[in-house]
């Protein structure tokens, strides 16, 4: 199966290439939205040592994107952008998954870690189908990260994004290439949209952890 990344950070596709080529799984074509004062030296050398293609475009929804990914006809595109993709682009591929920092259904939107720690829930990943709601398709697959002693927002956060985020979307990989899936259907009652957590509350999270208060440290 051919996979395609659709990403606004060098360094994510270099770590995505990385696990998935320890996998013997191939990322054939990277579409790069540019930002201003990036640089894309180093993926360059990287496309050419670990040969793959890279496209640019300004703007993932933009008439370029479009062209580009009809070019391409990717069986599976991977997102790793931040931005709410339009329908007219989520049509092109077969199937568009994503990666999201938080356990879904339950934790959907941003800040997903903090708001998962003031309600003594669980922090980790999830891998979903993209759909045109926010974090609302199908999930593929989920793996929690559990908290430990000594942890801050920051230390967590850095080990879901360096020992599970790509463990888990190379696993997802794997098994779209086996076609061992089994997609649960978010029911929207499972779980609620956030958003940037208030600083006030921020201290809160930073206070449960501190007084290891959180279901895992007790």
């Amino acid at each position: 199966m051919e996979f395609t990344l659709l990403t606004s950070t060098p360094s994510s596709a270099i770590h995505l290439m990385y696990y998935v080529q320890t996998k013997k799984l191939k990322i054939k074509n990277v579409v790069v939205v540019r930002k201003e004062g990036m640089q894309y030296d180093v993926l360059e050398q990287y496309s050419e040592i670990n040969n793959f293609a890279i496209d640019y475009v300004d703007d993932p929804n933009g008439t370029q994107c479009e062209t580009v990914l009809s070019k391409l006809k990717p069986k599976v595109l991977i997102l790793m952008i931040s931005t709410i993709l339009e329908d007219k682009v989520l049509k092109i591929p077969e199937m568009v998954i994503n990666t999201h920092s938080g356990i879904l259904p339950k934790y959907r939107g941003v800040d997903s870690h903090r708001w998962a720690i003031l309600d003594g829930g669980s922090v980790g990943v999830s891998v979903h189908y993209v759909d045109s709601g926010v974090d609302t398709g199908p999930v593929l697959k989920t793996n929690e990260l559990p908290i430990r002693s000594g942890d801050t927002i920051s230390s967590i956060a850095e080990r879901n994004y360096y020992t599970n985020k790509w463990q888990t979307l190379t696993e997802t990989l794997i098994e779209l290439d086996h076609g061992n899936t089994d997609p649960q259907v978010q029911c929207s009652d499972d779980g609620k949209q956030y958003f940037w957590m208030h600083v006030k509350l921020r201290d809160i999270v930073d206070d449960i952890l501190e007084k290891k208060a959180h279901p895992d440290l007790k």
